[in-house]
């Protein structure tokens, strides 16, 4: 056979086709024991290295495997490159059955050998003793690839609930690499993992098709090259945990009952390594523990200890921590051979307590609880506290593992605690009593007693200071309390500077008097001493920062000193006594301010009284003359308003009076001088008519004038002229007669009128307002009159109220137009115009006119105030906010009628008119 550059078959003899099983055709072009052939070594593993055959190989054993029935075809082969060309010769040839067998059977002891040094090796490993996990994977990995001539070997574990493989460790041989992280979900390949619950490896020869692992073959194995798989499951503790994965990429891989069983191994050796790692953490886990037990035992404060009563009633110590020093004052080992030295320090009133718990608990096995006194070596009372849980042994001993604390300071704490409470239940009863005391303060008895009781004090006394009438500072006994077999001093009018100055220094300045009597100078002592008095507690009263007196504690029974919690509750007992008679000194002085207040108060309430009622009448006449001012403002206000609307009105009526007085002398002149201009130029024509007729030929000059003035045009046109001369005439004569109308000076009283006139007369005023201008369109008006009969009014003042609501109309719609104002403005049609509707009709007896626009509306707020004097919604200078107002009344005084506004924003606005027909007629 001649092999070309990359190993690829130029040349196969027909021997060669037959040892190999192939023909020629399917053998040239391929590459030389090739993957596609799945060649073997003699120690069956892969070879997959034919570029090997282009260096010289001498007695090289490869196994083809057949095509025809997948046995072994073993060969001898033999390759020699050649000189000068990129060729190779290479022979082989066909060992026989019993040789290859023998070869065959060689080759698998020496890779069982092999396979069990590589497992040994890896069970010895250090990394495996060490317990380090990660470490022992990767070798394991390594060494499986090595050893199976896989690419690819990696280790999969389940997650908690076991629904994913993790893989926690995948080695590639040729990249020489480890890897982690990927995950496959169970549920998407149940065969496999079925198979790997009952069977020791899964060997899938072709993974493709291998019905256990074909589930493999739609993503992972082309993602990864895989074509052959060797799997093993792990276990742990009886459940499968995991998967070794070793994965060939070089085609279809036979595996040998011996690889089979390496894989197998190879899981196991990833058991080991598990527990190995989890022995290792146990064990430092256990060095851990030991160590923060050894630590917490020093640093408690208290002793941890085993404790043993054996039948005969002999007890040890089997183990004291070393705390046991700073309690008992022993070393662990002393008190671990000889128990009676920690029991020995117990208080003896104590003892029998300690006796009597053991016992119970010891035949109860109940949790063992005490608490009591020891008394060190060094002669220290301590309060200690156990607590253990006893537990019977097989040999009959009781044995406890407890805990023992000293709590001498909570205990010191509980009592100090304990006192305070006494004491600060006795300052409340104190203060109970001062507060009921209804007296003067003068009795004091009631309230020593307690403080005698919770102090342990043989007598209590309360002294309060005078002076005589020279000044001398004296103090009596106000209050005392004894103790059973103890008695009274009974002193009176003690002179304190003399017998005590010191301390009346003191307690002047605030300060207490307090210690045993063998400590004061001897002068006190003394004094002290004759009265049997042991110990002595005085404690100032200040009342209104004055020294008012003094509360004295006697102790005659015992030499005991006063600790500052004592002082402080008692100091704060005295206090409240010093309060109390603040309070009783500031109660007299109040009652007597009280008086003398009640007597003054009456004496102002009084004068309060009169001057009140004085006050109360001049308010009344003041609000009186301001209503009256305030009406009478007003009243002048509408009068000046109507007076000045009045002489516009006047003005303006006579005004237009006299303009249509005026316009109408020279029209009446014009019309009447029409009617016979008109006559005679009907004649003259007639006349120039029979000319024409009796003369049909004139004059050459007479026919050349005819022809330059157009005497047949102005035979038609003449007529013409007149007659619109006359329809003028006409025209003026009706303009007059309406602003004669509009003006009515000749009717200021009341009479019945035509109000169809009015308003038209009124309109015929705005007409030049209504006309288009300014790019605004013409006001359509509208007229839906009635059928109305003559109405009882005031004519002029019933035009003027048409003239404001029509003038208010046409300023709303031209505002519109202009956009001022607004978001209120109507968004008309492109053909709707603005419009003017007027409407009249007769309901009953009375008369109503309506007067509607198609203006922007106004809005509730500003209609609640369109007839109030002075409102305008007009720019300053363009109204005067009168009109309406005189309108409404017009309408409502001078007519007995109703003038009403209806109006929503964006709909217009209408206001309606309403009077009777008769103005003797209700409405």
């Amino acid at each position: 056979m001649l092999l070309g550059a990359n190993a690829e078959i130029l040349f196969c003899n027909a021997l060669g086709c037959k040892l190999l099983h192939r023909t020629e055709q399917e053998l040239l072009g391929t590459t030389a024991f090739g993957a596609n052939w799945q060649v073997v070594q003699a120690g069956e593993t892969a070879f997959t290295n034919p570029q090997l055959l282009l260096s010289q190989q001498e007695n090289l054993v490869l196994g083809i495997t057949n095509p025809q029935n997948g046995s072994y075809i073993w060969l001898l082969v033999n390759t020699q490159p050649q000189d000068h060309v990129e060729q190779t010769i290479c022979t082989f040839s066909h060992l026989p059955e019993q040789q290859s067998s023998q070869l065959s059977l060689r080759h698998t002891h020496t890779r069982l050998e092999q396979q069990n040094q590589v497992l040994l090796a890896l069970a010895k490993s250090k990394t495996m003793a060490q317990g380090d996990f990660n470490t022992a994977l990767d070798e394991i990995t390594e060494t499986a690839a090595s050893t199976l001539g896989v690419e690819r070997v990696s280790i999969w574990l389940y997650n908690s609930d076991r629904s994913k493989i993790h893989c926690l460790n995948l080695y590639e041989q040729t990249p020489n690499r480890h890897s982690s992280g990927a995950e496959l979900a169970a549920v998407n390949y149940p065969a496999y993992f079925q198979a790997l619950q009952t069977e020791r490896t899964i060997a899938a020869d072709d993974a493709y098709n291998d019905p256990r692992t074909y589930e493999f073959g739609t993503a992972y194995l082309p993602a990864v090259g895989v074509t052959s798989m060797l799997d093993a499951p792990i276990w742990l503790e009886g459940e499968m945990i995991g998967v070794v994965c070793h994965e060939f990429t070089g085609g279809v891989r036979h595996w040998t009952i011996e690889e089979q069983n390496f894989g197998g191994c190879v899981a196991d050796l990833v058991t080991l390594a598990m527990e190995a790692s989890q022995r290792q953490k146990a064990q430092e886990a256990l060095r851990q523990s030991e160590a923060k037990f050894h630590k917490l035992t020093t640093h408690m404060p208290g002793m941890i200890y085993q404790f043993v009563l054996h039948p005969d009633g002999a007890v040890n110590f089997p183990y004291v921590s070393s705390y046991c020093w700073e309690m008992f004052e022993l070393e662990p080992e002393q008190i671990q051979q000889n128990a009676e030295l920690v029991l020995s320090q117990i208080h003896p009133d104590d003892r029998y307590s300690l006796d009597e718990s053991i016992a119970i608990s010891a035949e109860t096995l109940q949790p063992w609880v005490w608490e009591g006194r020891f008394i060190s070596p060094s002669g220290k009372l301590k309060w200690l506290s156990g607590a253990s849980r006893p537990e019977k042994l097989t040999n009959g001993d009781i044995l406890w593992d407890g805990l023992l604390m000293d709590i001498t300071e909570r205990k010191q704490t509980e009592a100090a605690l304990a006192k305070r409470e006494r004491y600060l239940a006795i300052l409340v009863e104190v203060q109970r009593r001062l507060l009921a005391d209804d007296t003067d303060g003068s009795c004091y008895t009631h309230i020593l007693e307690p403080l005698g009781q919770a102090s342990g004090a043989s007598r209590v006394y309360l002294f309060e200071n005078y002076r005589d009438h020279s000044g001398q500072l004296f103090a009596y006994q106000r209050g005392v309390w004894c103790a059973g077999g103890v008695h009274n001093l009974a002193l009176a009018n003690l002179p304190l500077p003399e017998i005590f100055p010191h301390w009346i220094e003191l307690l002047a300045r605030g300060d207490i008097v307090a210690g045993l009597a063998s400590e004061f100078p001897q002068p006190e002592q003394t004094i002290l001493t004759t009265h049997h008095i042991l110990s002595i507690l005085v404690l100032p009263l200040m009342v209104n920062s004055e020294f008012w007196g003094f509360i004295g504690f006697d102790n005659c029974q015992e030499a005991r000193p006063w600790d500052s919690l004592e002082v402080d509750l008692l100091a704060a007992a005295a206090a409240a006594v010093a309060l109390h008679q603040e309070r009783a000194l500031a109660e007299k002085s109040l009652s007597q301010a009280k008086d003398e207040l009640e007597i003054q108060v009456e004496k102002r309430t009084k004068a309060l009284k009169d001057a009140n009622q004085q006050l109360l009448v001049e308010i009344a006449e003041r609000s009186a003359a301001q209503r009256a001012l305030q009406v009478s403002l007003e009243n002048l206000k509408k009068a000046q308003t109507q007076l000045v609307q009045s002489e516009k009105m006047s003005s303006l009526g006579q005004m237009i009076a006299g303009i249509a007085h005026e316009i109408n002398n020279p029209i009446s002149f014009i019309a009447g001088n029409l009617v016979y201009a008109n006559q005679y130029t009907s004649e003259l024509l007639e006349i120039l008519r029979l000319y024409q007729e009796y003369c049909p030929q004139p004059g050459a000059e007479i026919f050349k004038r005819s022809q330059e003035i157009d005497f047949d045009f102005l035979l038609t046109d003449l007529p013409k002229i007149l007659e619109s001369m006359q329809v003028g005439a006409k025209r003026i004569s009706d303009i007059v007669l309406s602003l004669r109308n509009f003006s009515r000076l000749d009717e200021a009283e009341m009479k019945r009128v035509n109000l169809h006139e009015g308003i038209d007369s009124t309109l015929l005023i705005l007409q030049h307002r209504l006309n288009s201008k300014n790019h605004n369109p013409q006001i359509q008006i509208i007229k839906e009159y009635g059928e109305l009969p003559a109405v009882e009014c005031y004519p002029g003042k019933l035009n003027q109220v048409f003239f404001n609501i029509l003038n208010n109309a046409i300023d709303a719609i031209e505002d519109s137009n202009r956009g001022e104002g607004c978001k209120n403005q109507i968004l008309r049609t492109k053909d709707e115009l603005p419009t003017i509707r007027i409407a009249t009709e007769l309901i009953a007896n009375n008369v109503r006119v309506r007067i509607a626009d198609n203006g922007p509306g106004i809005n509730e707020k500003v209609k609640a105030r369109v007839f109030d004097p002075f409102f305008t919604t007009k720019p300053v200078g363009s109204g005067s906010g009168l009109g309406l107002s005189i309108s409404y009344q017009i309408i409502v005084e001078s007519h007995k009628g109703i003038l009403s506004c209806a109006s929503k924003e964006g709909e217009g606005t209408e206001f309606c008119i309403e009077i009777p027909v008769w103005q003797n007629v209700s409405c």
